[in-house]
């Protein structure tokens, strides 16, 4: 499964996909609807390279939070 999404349409920044229970709201955790088809990846670095979503990564960050207690 792709970890982030971006259009095809030459966006440089990446978003985190929604989750599947989300996906016909939004196409990703910020609420940035995509209408044109999407590159994905799974590799951090290449996302890194080109951008990251600011709201997408902290609302994946504090999702990711309650997990990593849990696990504790």
């Amino acid at each position: 499964m792709a970890k982030w999404i971006r259009p095809l349409s030459g966006a440089r920044q990446w978003h985190v996909p929604a989750s599947d229970r989300d996906f016909f709201v939004a196409n990703a955790l910020c609420g940035e609807r995509f209408t044109t088809a999407l590159d994905t990846t799974s590799d951090d670095e290449k996302s890194a390279r080109d951008g990251h979503c600011p709201t997408c990564e902290q609302i994946l960050a504090s999702k990711e939070q309650p997990a990593a207690a849990r696990a504790r």
